[in-house]
């Protein structure tokens, strides 16, 4: 004996088996464009905060200045401990990253824990990833523009960035580090070496 399903029971059961198939489809599709833009906006606001805090102290005119500076850098903070909870596993290095420079910045206003959440950080987004050579350049800068103590620390970190260097930007940022971590050595004939090789460019 012959069985047939009516067209009645059929197509209602092809997209009872399709219909999930293709929400998850559009989920997963979505949610990667969100990440992806919700990334590059903690770029734009790291950005944006390297004029006031790139240095210490801060670069701000006046108390208000430096209030509002402190709550676009904790805005910015919590971004970005919300995203790294959330992003699939290809994007947590550079969300690391992205914490542990921001958590940097944080260091020049002189944030409570900003060091050791910067170097934990940085520290995991180089395990994740370690050809991001940005995550070496800001812990690098971390070390060196912390304590002489650390100056050896921030050397191995930029001859890693050299060896990994394309272009002459990173060949400058690498020369640049490495200066001052010789110099904090007190290993001036190193220093000087870098000096020489950056005018070279």
């Amino acid at each position: 004996m012959k069985f047939f399903l009516s067209h009645k029971i059929l197509i209602p059961l092809i997209l009872l088996i399709l219909i999930p198939s293709a929400l998850l489809f559009f989920k997963s599709a979505f949610q990667g464009t969100s990440f992806d833009t919700r990334i590059k906006g903690l770029d734009t606001q790291i950005n944006a905060l390297y004029p006031k805090l790139g240095s210490y102290p801060p670069d701000v005119k006046d108390d208000s200045e430096l209030k509002q500076v402190k709550n676009d850098w904790q805005t910015a903070v919590s971004e970005g401990e919300n995203l790294v909870k959330e992003v699939p596993e290809k994007d947590q290095a550079y969300v690391h990253y992205q914490l542990g420079e921001l958590y940097r910045l944080g260091h020049n206003l002189d944030a409570p824990q900003a060091f050791e959440n910067s170097e934990k950080n940085l520290l995991l987004s180089i395990n994740e990833d370690p050809n991001l050579i940005e995550a070496k350049f800001s812990l690098g800068s971390l070390y060196v523009n912390t304590s002489p103590q650390f100056a050896p620390k921030a050397e191995q970190l930029f001859l890693e960035a050299l060896a990994q260097a394309k272009g002459n930007n990173d060949l400058l940022r690498a020369y640049d580090g490495l200066f001052f971590a010789y110099y904090y050595q007190g290993k001036l004939s190193q220093a000087k070496i870098y000096v020489d090789k950056a005018l070279e460019i």
